[in-house]
């Protein structure tokens, strides 16, 4: 997709577009990525908060960080998501918990974004975004919403009292809250952050000498942040830019506006990650995982060596 965009790009354009860039303007669209992730580490804390796991926000913020960190520069999307987990997590007992918060913290901003989207589009007017694409983002609010709230009913309807994936499944589940303080709360925070980086798209159209309609973000962004966390490259790299230039170009943005677009969201997503790097530098978290995972299997073969010494005593 990156080649796509780049067949059609002129690279003495592109680089007028760059160089019309200060470093002051860089600065602050990295400083408002930056506060976002600040804002979204803070709805993962009343998750975990809710979940039982009694983190310290700095805690909290400082694995949100090395998360990111290991999302850009190691095991991609997944793994950061569990790298997080793991960090919060105080031990066997608690690791379900850690990571369905993770998974709640993703579906819940899912559902928070595509809700913005739809809302927006009919609002504002079909006329902005395809109808087929304005369908994807009801479609996918609604499925997500759904499964939020029907999910322990269908858990305690289709499977026995008794049985194992039962117990599995409503210990994955309570995670998921349903109180309707804790719900408005995540949801409100999670609005502002999604409402942040749409309007990082008018901050940086702003620097580009664009005067982009904020109404034309609300719609169009929403469906290209959904489509560059699918996990089918690093970061989105070229699924970005290339849906900045089906949603945004002719009409609103030029291809080598696209690409620089592209270009400051990916430059912000790696300084901020590299912070979660510094963090992991300055830290021992990445060395307690790994004595962790290390020592849990053998400890377990040192207790089962002395159950069976005790048992041929006796």
């Amino acid at each position: 997709m990156l080649v796509l965009v780049l067949r059609v790009v002129n690279f003495d354009k592109l680089s007028a577009v760059m160089t019309n860039l200060s470093l002051e303007a860089v600065a602050v669209i990295v400083g408002l990525y930056a506060l976002g992730q600040v804002l979204s580490a803070c709805k993962w804390w009343i998750l975990l908060s809710n979940a039982g796991l009694h983190v310290s926000f700095g805690k909290t913020l400082k694995s949100y960080f090395i998360g990111m960190f290991v999302n850009c520069f190691g095991l991609g999307t997944v793994g950061g998501d569990l790298t997080r987990a793991l960090l919060v997590s105080t031990g066997d007992d608690s690791k379900i918990s850690a990571i369905s918060s993770v998974v709640a913290d993703r579906a819940h901003g899912l559902a928070v974004l595509a809700t913005i989207g739809s809302s927006a589009a009919l609002i504002f007017g079909s006329s902005i975004l395809a109808p087929q694409y304005m369908l994807t983002m009801i479609i996918v609010g609604l499925c997500t919403i759904t499964g939020w709230f029907l999910g322990p009913v269908l858990v305690r309807t289709l499977l026995p009292v008794d049985h194992r994936l039962r117990h599995k499944m409503e210990e994955v589940l309570r995670v998921f809250p349903n109180q309707k303080r804790v719900l408005l709360l995540m949801t409100f925070i999670s609005f502002c952050f999604h409402v942040l980086q749409i309007s990082l798209h008018y901050v940086m159209g702003y620097f580009l000498f664009l005067d982009l309609p904020l109404k034309e973000l609300l719609v169009i962004i929403p469906l290209i942040n959904i489509l560059s966390t699918l996990p089918i490259s690093w970061n989105g790299l070229g699924v970005r830019e290339k849906a900045y230039q089906t949603f945004l170009t002719p009409t609103l943005i030029s291809n080598e506006q696209a690409l620089a677009f592209g270009a400051l969201w990916l430059l912000s997503v790696t300084i901020c990650s590299a912070i979660g790097g510094l963090f992991a530098v300055l830290s021992e978290d990445f060395r307690d995982i790994w004595r962790y995972s290390r020592s849990s299997k053998p400890a377990q073969n040192s207790q089962d060596s002395v159950s069976n010494r005790n048992s041929l005593n006796a």
